[in-house]
């Protein structure tokens, strides 16, 4: 008895000598995309935060490549200490597991979530050429011309890629994707006339709706968008039950002591508390997060089991990396 109580003793000082000295290095939050997007501006918020807390340097450091698998596989090897941790979202934790075959991590088992960062949602867009102002109208279009009308995403699995197939299910729409390395691609291209619609993220098209040179005909969010207040949900748009909201999270390495993983939880909540903070969000077109790990953790199951329901209504394929 006495040895089991000098033994627990010893872990919890162990611990809380761990908890003490973290960090006890420089911390990184890999991005798994290109510098420049929403992910990258969330993770440098959160960077922020924990520079003003933490003795050791927090870095954004991006590694992107093959839908963001390319970061998330180093994040999984990386040790699991704190030091290192993941900015993913719906492509990495809800979409890759269902689409990619020989995909090199498992998004519940290989990570320890942390804390959701932010949700946002898309807009259905169109070039003014087409000649639609409205959902139904859209609707109506497409159906009038199957297989005509075309949307830019990037990726499949993507968020906009994924809004554009729930649309499809949801009103039997007939509408072909056009597959872009990067969103400010299939933006440009939007814009030029070279494709006719897209599910964009809203911060990524908001001045062209503004200045007239896309149409915004709705949001894919339960709610009205503070960028765009005009514009209706799809759902109340004449799409019942249509929602889709993308999201960013932060996660460790699967092992990570669980007084690093709340430590660094309540940084996130912390960040998302400041005013400040909550404005540069609301700029973006997003909704701050600040969950602790656990609801969390409950969050990213539920997403990767609707997304995974509907990639296989949807019979969604994508060759293995």
């Amino acid at each position: 008895m006495l040895r089991t109580i000098t033994l627990l003793l010893v872990a919890c000082i162990s611990a809380l000598a761990q908890a003490q000295t973290f960090p006890s290095k420089q911390i990184h939050i890999v991005v798994p995309y290109p510098p420049g997007g929403t992910n990258d501006v969330f993770a440098r918020l959160v960077a922020d935060q924990m520079n003003t807390s933490f003795t050791q340097r927090t870095i954004v450091e991006n590694r992107p490549g093959a839908m963001g698998i390319v970061g998330s596989e180093y994040v999984v090897r990386s040790p699991a200490d704190g030091h290192t941790l993941l900015l993913g979202g719906v492509a990495t934790h809800s979409t890759n597991p269902h689409l990619v075959k020989d995909l090199k991590y498992d998004p519940i088992r290989d990570f320890a979530p942390v804390s959701l960062v932010a949700s946002f949602g898309n807009v259905l867009v169109v070039h003014p050429t087409v000649p639609v102002n409205t959902v139904s109208e859209f609707i109506a279009y497409a159906k009038a011309n199957p297989g005509k009308l075309n949307f830019g995403i990037v990726g499949v699995g993507s968020s906009m890629s994924l809004a554009a197939e729930l649309f499809k299910a949801r009103t039997g729409a007939n509408i072909v994707a056009v597959n872009y390395k990067g969103s400010a691609l299939a933006v440009t291209d939007l814009v030029g006339g070279q494709i006719e619609s897209m599910f964009a993220n809203i911060v990524s098209v908001v001045s062209n709706v503004n200045a007239g040179k896309l149409k915004a005909l709705g949001v894919t969010a339960n709610a009205r968008d503070p960028l765009l207040p005009q514009v209706p949900t799809i759902a109340e748009a004449g799409v019942p039950g249509y929602e889709l909201t993308s999201w960013s999270g932060l996660f460790a390495p699967a092992g990570t002591p669980a007084h690093i993983v709340e430590r660094i939880s309540k940084e996130v909540q912390a960040m998302v508390a400041n005013p400040a903070v909550r404005k540069r969000f609301a700029d973006v077109g997003a909704v701050p997060g600040g969950t602790s790990p656990a609801a969390f953790a409950a969050f990213t199951k539920r997403d990767y089991d609707a997304m995974g329901n509907l990639i296989r209504e949807q019979g969604l394929k994508i060759e293995a990396k």
